[in-house]
């Protein structure tokens, strides 16, 4: 996996557990798609939308993009994608809601999301969460901002060894203790 983040760091109205959630779901499913093998890049960059699109109002936004060169989605499957309950994997493999859920949290966040897929294969996911001034954003108060995060010990049971040595090294670097196990026996 590669990350190239090159924002400059400004301000996205959003939870940041939820923001975690994307990265996590979108990065999880790009690791089910390779099978193995292949790679995954995240990239940042700031972006500016010169004209209304797609529902958007012109202005800065934090471009946030997934990408993985494995089997690619037909054109056919893709348009659903972000459908509840749907999924390519087979029966019992998966639920359908992961990128439904970053679906619903990017729009809650006033952002947009798509999805880009080649025949010859790879995927790419594009985020784009608008930036806020600053000042207008009030700091959460204490009682608001609930436990401190990142210093719980977390049991990461995942049968997928892939996307468990992900999924545990986005974990550790959250500072997060982490246990992982192969099954639950």
């Amino acid at each position: 996996m590669k990350a190239r983040l090159e924002a400059k760091g400004d301000t996205v109205l959003a939870d940041s557990s939820q923001l975690e959630q994307v990265l996590m779901n979108l990065i999880v499913n790009a690791t089910d798609a390779m099978d193995g093998q292949g790679s995954i890049e995240v990239v940042t960059s700031d972006y500016v939308l010169e004209r209304e699109a797609e529902g958007m109002a012109p202005g800065r936004y934090l471009k946030l993009v997934v990408s993985d060169t494995g089997c690619g989605v037909p054109p056919h499957l893709l348009k659903r994608i972000f459908e509840p309950y749907f999924t390519t994997k087979n029966r019992g493999e998966g639920t359908g809601l992961g990128l439904s859920t970053v679906y619903a949290i990017v729009q809650g966040c006033g952002g947009h999301i798509e999805a880009h897929s080649w025949p010859e294969g790879g995927t790419e996911f594009v985020v784009l969460l608008p930036y806020v001034e600053r000042e207008s954003v009030a700091p959460a108060r204490e009682s608001e901002s609930g436990p401190r995060r990142g210093a719980e010990r977390i049991l990461l049971v995942e049968d997928e060894e892939s996307v468990r040595k992900v999924v545990s090294k986005m974990l550790r670097s959250a500072g997060y203790e982490v246990m992982v196990a192969q099954d639950a026996e």
